[in-house]
């Protein structure tokens, strides 16, 4: 039996695992629908228009506005506590809010060569190490008072700017993955505002602290797009980052994952962030 689908509205069901030899799919709308794993040998999906609704474009862009802004946030909140610490009168804050960012570049310059998952791997070890080692053998006086002050708000900070990075990373990767145009600068925008908030609310001392701040957090977010940007162009480092955002827009676009499509006909097909994963893709 072949089946006959031309120029209907099929956004959205479900053909998982179905047996669609020869079907034709010709000018039909087939945005969200799913064909994980079905059989589409001989189909025609000739001026078909697949990948996400309207409603997912609309939930996405949301998702990757929310994540830009949550990532300015952190990177503003985050760079104040570091601001804070180097304004602090104490040399025992100053010292940790310079390992701070003695550890933060460290992060990105590892991460430029090695990638995401080897390089979290080694800073976080090290700094739960070292925080721990702080808090057992610092002195019960004021100097030890200061050094926890120092190391907790430094480790916070830290913390903050890591995840910063990654949510920046990741909007981008999904807003190119979406072909939203200027991606970048749309992403980073939100990101700024972010900044400010962040940067305004974390303060606690004086006007310089704000410039401080700010600086840090930039760089922190400039960072992120660059790996998100370099996650999308294929550079396997970076894959952890990618196969997230993927995973994301994938689960509301047009799905072929393990779909045997040999002999398929594509022609002047729309194929805009349509999961092809795993799929047989012969002729």
């Amino acid at each position: 039996m072949i089946y006959k689908f031309h120029h209907t509205k099929l956004r959205g069901a479900d053909f998982r695992d179905k047996n669609l030899t020869g079907a034709n799919f010709s000018g039909t709308d087939i945005r969200g629908a799913d064909f994980s794993n079905a059989t589409l040998v001989d189909a025609n999906f000739s001026n078909a228009k697949a990948g996400l609704p309207i409603y997912k474009i609309i939930t996405f862009t949301i998702l990757l506005l929310f994540l830009s802004l949550i990532a300015g946030l952190l990177a503003g909140y985050a760079g104040a506590f570091i601001g804070d610490l180097f304004s602090d009168s104490s040399g025992e804050a100053k010292l940790f809010a310079i390992l701070a960012l003695i550890t933060l570049f460290a992060f990105f310059i590892t991460a430029f060569f090695y990638g995401l998952s080897v390089t979290l791997t080694i800073i976080i070890t090290l700094v739960s190490a070292s925080l721990v080692i702080a808090l057992a053998l610092f002195p019960e006086n004021e100097i030890g008072d200061n050094l926890v002050i120092g190391a907790v708000f430094s480790t916070i900070a830290l913390a903050g700017m890591l995840t910063s990075g990654g949510n920046m990373a990741v909007a981008v990767a999904m807003a190119r993955i979406m072909n939203l145009p200027a991606s970048r600068l749309f992403a980073a925008f939100t990101a700024f505002i972010g900044i400010m908030f962040g940067v305004i609310l974390g303060v606690r001392t004086e006007f310089s602290t704000y410039i401080t701040a700010g600086l840090i957090a930039v760089v922190t977010i400039a960072f992120g797009i660059y790996i998100g940007w370099l996650a999308i162009s294929g550079n396997k480092k970076y894959s952890l980052i990618k196969n997230l955002a993927v995973g994301i827009v994938a689960s509301g676009s047009t799905k072929f994952r393990g779909a045997n499509l040999t002999n398929a006909d594509f022609t002047e097909a729309i194929l805009k962030s349509v999961d092809f994963r795993e799929a047989n893709l012969s002729r």
